[in-house]
């Protein structure tokens, strides 16, 4: 699924009605011909150096109404809760890639994507790559805690991925090329899957925020 079709939030129309011809331009040009087709025009007509600004752009100003909602992933080495924890923990997010011509040289940079609460609200916007010629996707530092991830897959469109956060340890959702590589020893009921078999992730083990003092 693209975005295409979906309903703007309140603050993108504000932000739609205001903002200068070429920004307004790209945002009439993915509600009107969906995400893929607007990184491709992206790419023939701007510069590189702005590309990854764009896309971010485009990336939030869509409501989020994902075709594929998978069950929550947690720490790739596993990991239970600690919400009081004061060191912080680790998100990478494998979203699909889009391909960069540099020089004769072909880039898969990946999409970006959005961190909301379980609430509804949104937290961050993460471009997902250093640079055009970056292949790897961001590791990004935040609070333990639950979150909600919308990205795009290269298979299933957007997809909401809950995910667990534990202090020191990094949760990594893979949607794109293979999957999560091999896991080892663990369990099949202890993974995540995407619906063609790819392992998406290690299902998160303790997803209980702590009771509320009376």
């Amino acid at each position: 699924m693209t975005f295409h079709n979906q309903k703007w939030r309140p603050g993108c129309k504000e932000a739609k009605r205001q903002a200068d011809p070429l920004i307004s331009s790209l945002l009439v040009l993915l509600k009107t011909f969906g995400y893929s087709a607007s990184v491709r025009f992206i790419q023939k007509h701007f510069a590189v150096a702005v590309l990854g600004g764009l896309l971010s752009l485009l990336s939030g100003c869509a409501s989020q109404n994902p075709r594929l909602v998978l069950d929550t992933i947690g720490p790739v080495s596993g990991g239970r809760a600690n919400f009081l924890a004061l060191s912080k923990g680790f998100l990478q997010v494998h979203s699909a890639t889009y391909s960069v011509n540099s020089g004769g040289i072909i880039y898969l940079p990946h999409t970006p994507y959005s961190v909301y609460s379980p609430e509804g609200k949104r937290l961050w916007g993460v471009i997902n790559h250093v640079g055009e010629d970056d292949n790897r996707p961001m590791t990004i530092e935040i609070p333990p805690g639950i979150y909600v991830v919308y990205a795009q897959s290269d298979r299933f469109g957007q997809v909401k991925a809950p995910v667990l956060i534990v202090a020191n340890k990094t949760t990594a959702v893979y949607l794109e090329g293979r999957g999560m590589p091999n896991p080892g020893e663990v369990s099949k009921a202890d993974l995540v899957l995407l619906p063609d078999g790819r392992i998406a992730g290690r299902r998160a083990e303790d997803t209980t925020p702590p009771a509320k003092k009376p």
